[in-house]
């Protein structure tokens, strides 16, 4: 009987303690979890993001999807009139990859309230702990007085930015920002040549670059723009009922803008920019960059491609 007493509190001893050590082995592992979280260094934001006057609203609530830590503009004198480049930080702050997402961005006068821009870009796939600057080109042509504020956005979270805004060559006073007209019969007219956007030799064939080339009237000069939604459209060839399209998918600058069948693909949107005299910047949702004359040739027969936005005239397109 003493045998079994003491097999019995030997057992218990032995169960006792492998609870213990089972507790402290948990208790382990939830400190190390906590402290990999705590390992996130806000200070390996790239320093130019930091804005003097900038705020970040409470992030999402949901998991797995990116959000903005940055707002910065790459500029010390930003002018009414004149494009300057804004940089927006997307950052994964998750465990697991983000699934890409679109950032968008507007400035408002801080006075009244008016909104003078928007704009949006894509981002891909962001890393756990990666960021990704999200550049965009922005232009502003309506002047009230100097505050300004600009505020990024994605996925339910925003960053604001407050600055001071030069008149420049602006006149005072509120512009709204124009739609620009939808239907059929529309020729697009670049300003620095005065030519049209045109189908060389009113082509049907996929794949043929697209030109500027003296206004004619001719059908392979029409054009259609389609909303496609969220401020984007289509332009579509009224002869040959193909879609203006960035050649490749490609997200470089100088490549060549064709006529390509319409899918729908990122590549075939495009917003418009207002600039000033009814002209405004085309720009290709996939890469955010601008419609483009080259070397700001006013010879026909030359090829468009996309180029980074800078307001030239020779990026400026109206509408008629």
């Amino acid at each position: 009987m003493r045998s079994l007493l003491l097999l019995g509190l030997l057992a218990g001893l032995l169960f006792a303690t492998g609870a213990t050590a089972l507790a402290l082995v948990d208790d382990s592992e939830a400190t190390i979890i906590a402290a990999g979280a705590e390992t996130l260094d806000p200070g390996s934001v790239e320093a130019a993001l930091r804005p003097v006057d900038g705020f970040a609203a409470k992030p999402a609530a949901q998991t797995g999807v990116a959000s903005i830590n940055g707002l910065a503009i790459q500029s010390n004198n930003p002018t009414c009139g004149s494009a300057f480049t804004v940089h927006v930080n997307v950052t994964n702050t998750t465990g697991q990859p983000t699934p890409p997402g679109t950032v968008s961005l507007r400035n408002v006068h801080r006075g009244s309230g008016h909104v003078n821009y928007t704009g949006s870009q894509n981002y891909p796939s962001v890393p756990p702990g990666g960021n990704y600057v999200v550049p965009f080109q922005v232009l502003i042509n309506s002047y009230e007085s100097r505050g300004q504020e600009l505020t990024a956005s994605t996925n339910g979270n925003s960053f604001n930015l407050r600055y001071d805004l030069r008149q420049g060559n602006c006149s005072k006073g509120f512009t709204p920002i124009p739609s620009p007209p939808s239907g059929n019969n529309q020729y697009i007219q670049v300003r620095h040549s005065g030519k049209c956007l045109d189908v060389p030799g009113g082509s049907q064939g996929t794949i043929t670059p697209v030109q500027q080339f003296s206004c004619t009237g001719n059908n392979n000069q029409s054009w259609s723009l389609e909303s496609v939604g969220n401020g984007y459209f289509r332009i579509v060839s009224r002869f040959s009922g193909m879609c203006l399209d960035v050649q490749g998918f490609s997200q470089q600058a100088h490549a060549l803008i064709q006529q390509f069948p319409c899918n729908g693909g990122d590549n075939q949107s495009f917003s418009f920019r207002h600039a000033s005299g009814g002209y405004n910047m085309i720009v290709a949702k996939h890469s955010g960059l601008c419609l483009d004359v080259p070397g700001s040739s006013n010879n026909d027969k030359i090829s468009i491609q996309q180029y980074p936005c800078h307001g030239s005239d020779n990026q400026l397109w109206r509408i008629r």
